[in-house]
């Protein structure tokens, strides 16, 4: 066989490996994503069971679940967004009616947020000083924003997608040919 066969041999196995790969990559996914969703549903259904062999686990989970409920509705708070009183569902502050469900929203009230002026840390409306870094914080120096609020704002589970990661997938690929498989 001559070089050129070998070549065109060597680049048909090795697209045909880059194919498997793909599958094994895209089946891992939809794995993770069903143990995600299996662990979920373990968690709602055994969270208030004491006598369950992962009840320490249950109890991290939950911690957990209500640590990211907080943080993302705190980064909601930061960008306008609140969510719809009807459906939950996340929508920009001062609509009108919901995108998603059509429904009127409720009067809004205004809330006053306060930030420290050394760190940029969101405030208590009564702190005199930083919880985080420690600075005095004069009425009259902090920085204030007003943030239209809707009175009701239940809140609704939100599954993030996470986007695939094609730099990270190139990189992997370019690094596996260049050391030779």
């Amino acid at each position: 066989m001559d070089i050129v066969g070998k070549i065109v041999n060597w680049f048909r196995k090795e697209i045909e490996i880059i194919r498997l790969q793909w599958q094994i990559h895209t089946m891992k996914g939809k794995l993770s994503h069903i143990y995600e969703k299996l662990g979920e549903d373990y968690v709602a259904v055994h969270r208030n069971d004491p006598d369950d062999l992962n009840a320490d686990m249950i109890q991290e989970a939950v911690r957990l679940q209500k640590g990211i409920r907080e943080r993302q509705s705190s980064i909601d708070e930061m960008r306008g967004i609140v969510r719809c009183a009807a459906c939950g569902e996340r929508i920009p502050n001062g609509s009108l009616f919901c995108p998603y469900c059509g429904m009127r929203q409720p009067e809004q009230k205004v809330k006053v947020v306060r930030y420290c002026p050394e760190c940029g840390t969101k405030l208590e409306v009564d702190e005199v000083f930083c919880h985080h870094c420690g600075a005095r914080i004069p009425q009259d120096d902090a920085v204030t924003e007003e943030i239209v609020l809707h009175q009701n704002q239940p809140e609704k589970k939100v599954e993030e997608k996470r986007p695939l990661n094609w730099g990270g997938l190139f990189v992997s690929y370019a690094g596996y040919f260049a050391c030779g498989r």
